[in-house]
C-alpha cells in the first residue's frame, strides 16, 4: 500500500502479557508509541465485539466491560484514553455511569466519552452534553463515522 507521498508507514504490534500496555513499534525509526487504550462499555457482547474489531484494526487497545458498574470498578485502578459507552444497560445506564465518572474522576485524568444509543430523547442528549460527553452517536453506527469520532476524541 502506498500513501500519497510515497510508501505507507508500516508498523507492527508488540504485545506484552499480564495486562501490560501494548506498544506499536515503527520499523524504520525504532520509535516506540504507546497504544491508545479505549474502555468499551456495553452489555451486548456482539456490539462490543464489533466495535473492538474496528478499533483494533486501527491499533487501538480495547478493554471490554458489560455495564457501567464494571466500568467504574475498572476505572478505579486504571486509566483509559477514551471511554465508549452504550446507554441502555442493566445495573447502571450509560448516562448514570457518566454522572458517576464526573463525581469521582480526577479532572487531570479526565477521559473523553463517546455515548452510543439508538434510544436517546432530546432531554437525555442535553443531559449527556451537560455532563461533557465528547460525542453522541446513534446505534447502529456507521463505522467510518465512528472511527472519525474516535480519532478526534483521542486527539482532544
Amino acid at each position: 500500500m502506498r500513501g500519497m507521498d510515497g510508501p505507507a508507514l508500516t508498523c507492527h504490534v508488540t504485545k506484552t502479557i499480564y495486562g501490560e500496555q501494548r506498544q506499536i513499534r515503527q520499523r524504520g525509526g525504532g520509535e516506540v508509541h504507546h497504544m491508545k487504550k479505549v474502555l468499551l462499555v456495553d452489555d451486548n457482547t456482539n456490539a462490543r465485539e464489533a466495535l473492538r474489531l474496528v478499533l483494533e484494526s486501527q491499533h487501538i487497545q480495547c478493554i471490554e466491560v458489560g455495564n457501567g458498574s464494571e466500568a467504574l470498578e475498572w476505572l478505579a485502578s486504571n486509566q483509559a484514553d477514551l471511554i465508549i459507552s452504550d446507554n441502555q444497560m442493566p445495573v447502571l445506564t450509560g448516562l448514570d455511569f457518566i454522572d458517576e465518572i464526573q463525581l469521582h474522576q480526577n479532572p487531570a485524568n479526565e477521559s473523553p466519552i463517546i455515548l452510543l444509543s439508538g434510544h436517546l430523547n432530546e432531554q437525555d442528549k442535553n443531559r449527556a452534553r451537560q455532563a461533557g460527553v465528547f460525542a453522541i452517536l446513534d446505534k447502529p453506527c456507521n463505522f467510518s463515522e465512528f472511527l472519525s469520532m474516535v480519532q478526534l476524541a483521542l486527539q482532544a
